[in-house]
Order: structure tokens, then C-alpha cells, then sequence
């Protein structure tokens, strides 16, 4: 009879064991479920800009120039970039000699022409605003 009851309590404690580890692992799942949904959303998003020429220098910038179109009003003059977006090499250049002249550019292609000091302000309050340097 003491002996039922040891193995009954040991049943019990295994399957609430068991039954802890499932909670957890559904949670885990419904983790990594938001987690890929997450993900799929970004691909979706890069592959409707795959054209875009925004799209290569990254999602932050791709937000940097939705903010500048919504706060338009609050420049003088639109602010000009990423010059990257804004210039190309002549068709005969090689993918060497792009690769070339992005790495000795690249900081200067990503950035924006403003036309006064208070564009800039308002150019960088956007970018802080993004966490975008």
C-alpha cells in the first residue's frame, strides 16, 4: 500500500512536470512564431523594394527618407541624398572598379545635401530621432 502511494506521487509529479514543460515549450514557440512572422514581414518589405534605390543603403534609411518627405514643410529647401542614391558610374565601369570606388566613398555616399544650417538641424533631429547616424 506505501508503496501505491509513493508511485502515485511520483506519477503526479512527472506529469506535472511534463505538463510545465509544455507550457513552456508553446511559449517558446509563439517566441520564435513572432520572431519569423517578424522576419518574413522585413523580406517582404526588401523584396517590394528591390528596385528601390533607398533599399541598399537599409531599412534605417529607407525611414530616414519617409521622415524628411513627412516633415517637408519644416525644411527651406529639401535636403538632397543619400548621394549615394543620386549618382552611378558610366556604363562601362567594372564591378572592381565600382567595389573600388564605394569602399574609398562609402561614408560620403551615404550622406544627405542640405542647403542651410537649419536644414541640417532639422536633418539631424531626424536621424537622432531614428537612431541613425
Amino acid at each position: 500500500m506505501q508503496a501505491k502511494l509513493i508511485h502515485k506521487g511520483n506519477l503526479s509529479a512527472a506529469v506535472e512536470g511534463a505538463r510545465n514543460r509544455v507550457r513552456e515549450l508553446v511559449a517558446e514557440r509563439a517566441r520564435l512564431d513572432g520572431g519569423l512572422k517578424e522576419k518574413e514581414s522585413r523580406i517582404q518589405g526588401m523584396k517590394k523594394r528591390q528596385n528601390d534605390k533607398l533599399a541598399v543603403f537599409g531599412e534605417g534609411m529607407v525611414r530616414l527618407h519617409d521622415a524628411i518627405q513627412r516633415n517637408a514643410r519644416r525644411f527651406k529647401r529639401m535636403p538632397v541624398g543619400p548621394l549615394g542614391a543620386a549618382v552611378s558610374l558610366r556604363g562601362g565601369a567594372s564591378r572592381g572598379q565600382a567595389a573600388a570606388v564605394e569602399g574609398q566613398l562609402r561614408k560620403a555616399l551615404r550622406s544627405f545635401l542640405v542647403d542651410n544650417f537649419e536644414d541640417r538641424r532639422v536633418l539631424a533631429g531626424l536621424q537622432n530621432s531614428l537612431g541613425i547616424r
